[in-house]
């Protein structure tokens, strides 16, 4: 989806993928070590939003521009 999108390589866009993923990982593992109050649905929309929000400013191929 990614290089479909923004017309960077194969290997551009599983690198991409691959950070993407990560750092979906490493913040879950965060949340599941820490003690904190704040509920899953929100650490959920909080990380997916910050991943969102970056892949974004890659341009996409058509020229449209995400909102």
């Amino acid at each position: 989806m990614i290089a479909e999108d923004t017309g960077l390589s194969n290997e551009e866009s599983q690198l991409l993928a691959a950070g993407m993923v990560g750092m979906a990982q490493v913040a879950a593992r965060f949340w599941l070590a820490s003690d904190g109050s704040l509920p899953r649905p929100d650490a959920t929309s909080l990380i997916s939003t910050l991943g969102w929000r970056g892949i974004r400013g890659f341009p996409r191929r058509d020229g449209e521009r995400h909102e």
